[in-house]
């Protein structure tokens, strides 16, 4: 999953891949990373970005698409509320 942040497959599919039903998934992760699938991949996302904006020197919209968000307002969105800081600025600061 975190090789690919840019087509993460939905539970149901997890789930087959792993020969285990959604429940037993979901309650199982949670009990070993402490957090939800989705949660976890969000932050995995928000690193990934942050290392892309302030090492690699990237736009903020090939940064959006290559973790996996369809529109920049999206992705600037969730940056913000996760870091507190615009990506822009973020790539800027460094």
């Amino acid at each position: 999953m975190e090789k690919n942040l840019q087509n993460l497959p939905s539970l149901k599919d997890l789930s087959r891949q792993l020969f285990i039903n959604e429940c037993k998934l979901k309650s199982g992760f949670k009990q070993l990373f402490k957090t939800t699938i989705y949660g976890y991949l969000h932050h995995k996302r928000m690193v990934y970005a942050h290392s892309l904006l302030t090492q690699k020197k990237m736009k903020v919209t090939d940064v959006a698409h290559m973790c996996g968000y369809a529109s920049l307002p999206s992705f600037s969105k969730a940056f913000k509320k996760y870091f507190g800081v615009n990506p822009k600025f973020d790539r800027i600061k460094k």
